[in-house]
């Protein structure tokens, strides 16, 4: 693992996001990227976002439910999902290649590098969203006797901290209104453990359309939370283009 690195997560098959996204990861010279999950589902372009990531994050990327839905979803896994959702997961496992697919369901569901951990959901599941100060009390639980510095996660597609002080207490912004983590960035501090979610790439939902990634910088102990311009009325077109559901493509001008 690398000092710097780029933290990408829930892409969400949005290709026009993701191109977006590695224009300004490659502007700022980082070499490395780790990837949290859910390269597909929602989006009209799988395949290009999958083959993305496999060039740059190839070994560094875990595997998110939509991607497991649609890559190896067991019996009833599906109704999980909403209608808009099941709909998309279809359209991902007609379009995609065989050979993306079995990459998509060789991804690990979880990953560590010495003091850092990578989940998509959480240290609980790969399906469960860490929405709550209860939800982050549960993720510290299941890591009860794990010895870490950091934990990246994904899945709820809003940016968060979480800082957990050296007496055990929980200090949060699980806040779905983040502006002030569009461009922010956050000092690390000895001894304080941390929980962290990057944003979404394809689809945020803090209600800030601009896709997010986040920038790691473990020798000045400090994260940089990005948000990135992109075409959003292109990345639309082609949702609905592909004939997927019309609140898909809406709800990415919004944000939410």
């Amino acid at each position: 693992m690398k000092s710097r690195f780029a933290l990408i997560s829930d892409i969400h098959s949005n290709l026009t996001a993701l191109d977006a996204v590695m224009e300004r990861i490659e502007a700022d010279g980082l070499e490395e990227i780790w990837c949290l999950g859910d390269v597909v589902g929602y989006g009209a372009e799988p395949n290009e976002c999958v083959e993305i990531v496999r060039r740059v994050a190839d070994g560094r990327t875990i595997i998110g439910n939509h991607d497991v839905a649609v890559a190896k979803a067991p019996e009833g896994y599906l109704n999980l999902f909403n209608p808009d959702a099941k709909r998309a997961v279809y359209y991902q496992r007609e379009t995609l290649t065989e050979e993306n697919l079995e990459w998509l369901a060789a991804l690990p569901v979880n990953m560590q590098e010495g003091d850092i951990l990578f989940y998509h959901g959480s240290p609980v599941d790969t399906d469960h969203y860490m929405m709550s100060t209860i939800d982050l009390y549960r993720a510290l639980k299941a890591l009860d006797g794990v010895d870490f510095k950091l934990v990246f996660f994904g899945h709820t597609h809003v940016p968060t901290t979480a800082a957990v002080k050296p007496d055990g207490k929980l200090i949060s912004n699980l806040e779905y209104e983040a502006p002030e983590l569009g461009n922010a960035s956050l000092a690390l501090e000895d001894g304080v453990k941390y929980l962290i979610n990057p944003g979404s790439v394809g689809q945020p939902r803090d209600r800030n359309p601009r896709a997010a990634y986040a920038v790691v910088d473990l020798e000045e102990q400090i994260i940089h939370f990005r948000r990135v311009e992109y075409d959003i009325a292109e990345a639309q077109r082609r949702i609905d283009e592909a004939g997927l559901p019309g609140f898909l493509s809406h709800r990415l001008e919004f944000g939410f």
